[in-house]
């Protein structure tokens, strides 16, 4: 699950943005190319937790594993590596769940309020990475993330697979060949759709994993 899936999921228990900011925390780490320090602020270490917690159970979800599954030997077959295609069925699925979900307007305004609160001078201050350097990275990553405002381009198979394969193309089995990426525009479009038709069943059986009832 991606960083606004993360906040929708983790908002069913407690709005604070602290706590949602520490939902999406682990997320934005990977994005800073690190990985978090000790956090001591309270609230964004219960969402730390939370996040792993949700992680653990949707990625255990019938429907997740079944697309995963599905799109993965799709894009086999059109050519891609193994480990590309499943890559690629994964984060993919991640992100146009993270972009169908921003339509909901209640859970942008607490996404919005969550990164404003991620700054040097609120609850962000109490975030470090592994490293300075990462620190240095989350702060301009806060600053890019306030400027862009809701992920709503995730629901845009394009600007997915150009996300995709940026975040892919320093791993050499991963990587994917400048040849193959028309392909992998039509199955994203492919993908897309079968986020959108199953996007209840995405976010109930995470839910219920937790043990939590469907909104």
């Amino acid at each position: 699950m991606n960083f606004f899936s993360h906040l929708v999921i983790a908002r069913g228990v407690r709005r604070d943005p602290a706590f949602l900011l520490g939902a999406m925390l682990p997320d934005f780490a990977t994005m800073s190319g690190s990985r978090l320090g000790a956090i001591s602020h309270p609230e964004i270490a219960a969402g730390v937790a939370e996040h792993h917690a949700t992680d653990e159970a949707f990625h255990g979800g019938a429907s997740f594993v079944a697309i995963c599954r599905d799109v993965g030997a799709r894009l086999e077959a059109a050519g891609l590596s193994w480990g590309a295609s499943r890559a690629v069925a994964h984060v993919g699925t991640e992100l146009f769940l993270d972009g169908e979900l921003t339509r909901d307007d209640e859970a942008a305004r607490d996404y919005l309020a969550a990164i404003a609160d991620a700054g040097e001078d609120a609850s962000g201050a109490h975030v470090v990475m592994k490293d300075e350097a990462a620190t240095t990275r989350f702060r301009a990553l806060q600053r890019r993330l306030v400027e862009h405002g809701t992920p709503a381009r995730y629901r845009e198979p394009a600007f997915v697979r150009d996300v995709l394969v940026r975040i892919l193309e320093n791993r050499p089995r991963l990587a994917i060949a400048s040849e193959r990426r028309g392909v992998l525009l039509d199955e994203l479009v492919s993908l897309r759709a079968r986020v959108v038709l199953e996007r209840s069943e995405l976010v109930g059986q995470t839910l219920e994993a937790l043990g939590r009832p469907a909104p």
